[in-house]
């Protein structure tokens, strides 16, 4: 068995044990795909995505999500949620890819997101033919989606990583000061576990 099967393997045993705990979707989820999006309307798409959150934040998502999509309509567009729960064993997948596995690196983490526990979402805009538009793809929605829709966040106790630390414009949170001891936790014992697979290769580090 290679490293890669290995951490597979690890994330598999690991991510559906962290999820059962947890209280979240023991699916292996995957984003829908643009196709998906293009057949369903914004609504309907995006309530299937907040089944997704951890049942205990659900709600401040959703209120966040509802007025922001008020915002976003008043300006002629929609809002959608590209991704929420991300698993254990996706975001591995990821990783791996440009390191033990071909492809390119798209992401910097194993065991620090907050999709990881189902607290946090990624926002696209919906084209008119149904296709996801990053908001960083989108100059023409910059000012607004700055300046109206990400502030919301706050007033639903969540966080903007492009308001706080002027990265990621997509990426809304629950901060990592308001996360459950439980997820704290859980953390912390995956961010062990990964060090472990690092310190056997370098190739695996940041």
């Amino acid at each position: 068995m290679t490293l890669a099967d290995e951490i597979r393997a690890w994330a598999v045993t690991r991510g559906r044990a962290m999820r059962q705990a947890l209280g979240l979707d023991l699916r292996d989820l995957r984003p829908m795909g643009a196709g998906k999006l293009a057949s369903l309307p914004t609504d309907v798409w995006n309530a299937a995505k907040l089944t997704e959150i951890r049942e205990e934040q659900r709600p401040a998502f959703a209120g966040f999500l509802n007025a922001a999509q008020d915002v976003t309509r008043a300006h002629g567009r929609e809002l959608v949620v590209w991704e929420s729960l991300r698993t254990l064993e996706r975001q591995a997948e990821l990783y791996l890819a440009g390191r033990l596995l071909p492809g390119k690196r798209v992401t910097k983490t194993v065991s620090g997101g907050n999709h990881l526990w189902g607290i946090a979402v990624d926002l696209v805009f919906r084209t008119p033919d149904g296709q996801p538009k990053w908001p960083h793809d989108a100059p023409e929605v910059k000012p607004w989606y700055r300046g109206e829709v990400l502030p919301i966040a706050a007033a639903h106790g969540l966080s903007s990583l492009l308001l706080a630390i002027g990265i990621d414009p997509p990426h809304v949170e629950l901060p990592y000061a308001a996360r459950p001891a439980e997820v704290t936790g859980w953390h912390r014992r995956i961010k062990a576990e990964w060090k472990a697979f690092v310190a056997r290769d370098g190739r695996l580090a940041p």
